[in-house]
């Protein structure tokens, strides 16, 4: 009796990490490191999923089954980015222009990062502003800003 408890406790379990999964979905194309340096760079926002790696405070790089590529993500002061060794995530973004390659490596620029943790994070919407540049005339004053524009869309 209790051997079928706990197997419908871990076929529930499975089912709602599947259903969370496909609702994280969000229908940006999945391409490998390899893929996206091949084609002719593209407008559009693209996702990576590979092990995260840190040489640093937010400098990481991104490893998949086939390359490996710099992240451009956000400054400390904003938000440090911690990770476990070998940990798994996925980003979605663009591959920043050949211009701003440090070294000649190619570099990633993060709009959002989920780690297989559940950790999520967003440094940029989509028109591409970082999010830490939102308040940039108001510093330290992000709530009542926040606070203002929602009761004025309220009204």
């Amino acid at each position: 009796m209790l051997r079928n408890l706990w197997i419908a406790a871990g076929l529930l379990l499975a089912f709602t990490i599947g259903v969370v999964l496909v609702s994280r979905t969000d229908g940006t194309p999945a391409r490998s490191i390899h893929a996206l340096l091949a084609e002719a760079p593209s407008d559009g926002l693209i996702r990576l999923s590979g092990v995260v790696r840190s040489a640093g405070t937010n400098q990481l790089t991104l490893t998949d089954d086939t390359d490996e590529i710099r992240l451009s993500t956000c400054p400390a002061w904003y938000h440090p980015l911690l990770f476990g060794a070998h940990e798994r995530v996925r980003v979605v973004g663009h591959l920043a222009p050949r211009h701003l390659w440090r070294a000649g490596r190619p570099m990633f620029v993060v709009y959002n990062l989920d780690s297989e943790y559940g950790k999520q994070i967003t440094l940029r919407l989509h028109d591409g502003v970082p999010v830490w540049h939102r308040y940039r005339e108001l510093p330290g004053r992000r709530m009542q800003l926040e606070t203002a524009r929602s009761l004025a869309s309220a009204n």
